[in-house]
C-alpha cells in the first residue's frame, strides 16, 4: 500500500486503504494523518469522516462542514450513511444521547435497505445442523489424530461483549497465539461437508462419509501457522461458531470455549449505533431484528451451558471492574499461569481488525458498563425484555 502511495500520491483512496492499515496496527497517529490527507483529496468520501470519527479524531470543525455536506449530498445514501455513522459516534463521544440516537437512527434507515436480517435461515441452518450430527457420529469409529501439539480456544459470544478485549489479553501471552475472527472452522466443514448438503434429506446423509470429523478437524488445525514452537494455545475469534458448538465438542476434545457475556441492554446499544462492514450483521440496523437475534443466541446458549459445563464464562461487566483477579481466574482455568503482558495488553502490538480496534488498545476503562441507561427513554419496550434475558443468565 505504501508503494501505491509512492506512485500516486493524491489518489484519496490509497490514502484511506493505507490509513485503515495503520488502525489495525494500533499506529492511531499515522491513521489520522492518512485518513486527513485521504480528505484532502476528496471532501465527499464518507467513509473517510467515519473512520476519523471511529478514532475520536473528528472537530468541531469537521462537525460543522458535515451538516453543511447533508443538504448538498442528500441523493447519495452511501454518502449520508457513513457520514450519518460519525456525526453519531461524534455526538455518543460528547455524551449527547439526543443527537446520537438521531443521527445512527437515520444510518440504519439506509444501510437497512440493503440488509435485512432472515432468522428463519440462521434457525434452519442450526436445526438441521443438529439433525445432521447424530448421523455422522452413528458408526463411532472415526478418529481424532493426535499429530498437533496445539489447542484451540474458541472465543465466542454477541458482538461487542468484549471478545476483541478477551482475546487481546489472551494473546498477550507467550503460551498462546490469537488469530482473530477466522473462517477456519466454516471453511472447514465446507470443504468436507458443504454446507449445501445440510439440507438434504435423511438417505443422503446416512450416507456420508464416516472420515469425515477426521478430515474437518485436521483440516482446521492445519490452517493455523504456529510462531513459535511452544506455544501451547491458538485463539480462534470467530463469533459465529457458537452454532458449532456440539461440532467442537467433538472434533477438538481439549480444546478450550471461551463464552464473553455482557449486560444484553449494553451490548444492544453498542451494536445498534455502529457500522460493520460484515454483511453477516445483518441483524446490526433494526431495533426488532436486533432484539429478534439476541433472543435466539440466548436461548441457544443457555441450552449449550446446561449441556457442557466446561465451557468458561467471562462476565463483561467483572472484567472491566476485577480487571486483574478476573483474568488471573481465566488463566488459572486455562491451566496458565499470570504474565505482566496480559495486565498490560493494550501494549499488545498484534493487529485488531473489528469495531472494536480503538477500543482496545486503551486502558480498562468503565464507561461502557451501564451505558444503555442514557437510551433508555428510546427504547423501555426492547430494555425491558432484555433484562429479563440477563437475568436468565443468573
Amino acid at each position: 500500500m505504501l508503494k501505491a502511495v509512492e506512485l500516486n500520491d493524491s489518489n484519496y483512496l490509497y490514502f484511506h486503504e493505507l490509513g485503515s492499515l495503520y488502525e489495525v496496527m494500533g499506529d492511531f497517529k499515522k491513521a489520522v494523518s492518512c485518513f486527513r490527507k485521504s480528505l484532502h483529496f476528496n471532501t465527499n468520501f464518507g467513509s473517510t469522516y467515519r473512520s476519523l470519527s471511529d478514532l475520536g479524531a473528528l472537530n468541531e470543525n469537521d462537525i460543522s462542514i458535515l451538516l453543511k455536506k447533508i443538504s448538498f449530498n442528500s441523493n447519495d445514501d452511501n454518502f449520508l450513511m457513513h457520514v450519518y455513522f460519525a456525526l453519531s459516534k461524534y455526538y455518543f463521544n460528547k455524551k449527547n444521547p439526543d443527537q446520537c440516537h438521531y443521527f445512527y437512527t437515520r444510518a440504519n434507515e439506509i444501510r437497512n435497505k440493503t440488509l435485512r436480517l432472515d432468522l428463519n435461515i440462521v434457525k434452519n441452518y442450526k436445526n438441521n445442523f443438529s439433525k445432521l450430527l447424530p448421523n455422522l457420529l452413528k458408526n463411532k469409529k472415526f478418529r481424532i489424530k493426535k499429530d498437533y501439539n496445539i489447542k484451540p480456544i474458541f472465543i465466542i459470544g454477541m458482538p461487542r461483549s468484549g471478545s476483541t478485549l478477551i482475546e487481546q489479553i489472551l494473546g498477550s501471552h507467550s503460551q498462546i497465539d490469537s488469530y482473530g475472527e477466522v473462517n477456519f472452522l466454516f471453511n472447514s466443514i465446507d470443504k468436507y461437508l458443504p454446507l449445501n448438503q445440510i439440507y438434504l434429506n435423511e438417505n443422503n446423509i446416512n450416507n456420508l462419509d464416516e472420515d469425515i470429523i477426521v478430515n474437518i478437524s485436521d483440516y482446521y488445525l492445519k490452517q493455523f501457522r504456529i510462531k513459535q514452537n511452544d506455544t501451547q494455545f491458538v485463539t480462534d475469534k470467530m463469533l459465529f461458531n457458537y452454532l458449532f458448538i456440539d461440532l467442537i465438542k467433538i472434533l477438538f476434545p481439549s480444546a478450550k470455549i471461551i463464552f464473553c457475556f455482557r449486560d444484553f441492554r449494553d451490548i444492544f446499544m453498542s451494536i445498534i449505533r455502529n457500522y460493520f462492514g460484515d454483511k453477516n450483521f445483518n441483524f446490526a440496523y433494526n431495533k426488532n431484528e436486533l432484539l429478534n437475534y439476541i433472543n435466539f443466541f440466548s436461548e441457544h446458549m443457555k441450552i449449550c451451558l446446561k449441556k457442557y459445563d466446561d465451557i468458561l464464562f467471562v462476565n463483561y461487566e467483572s472484567l472491566i471492574l476485577q480487571f486483574e483477579k478476573e483474568v488471573t481466574t481465566l488463566l488459572k482455568k486455562l491451566d496458565l499461569s499470570i504474565e505482566d503482558s496480559c495486565l498490560n495488553f493494550q501494549q499488545n502490538s498484534k493487529t485488531v481488525n473489528t469495531a472494536s480496534s480503538f477500543q482496545v488498545r486503551q486502558k480498562i476503562y468503565d464507561s461502557s458498563v451501564n451505558l444503555w441507561q442514557s437510551y433508555k427513554k428510546f427504547y423501555k419496550e426492547e430494555f425491558d425484555k432484555l433484562e429479563i434475558l440477563n437475568k436468565s443468565f443468573f
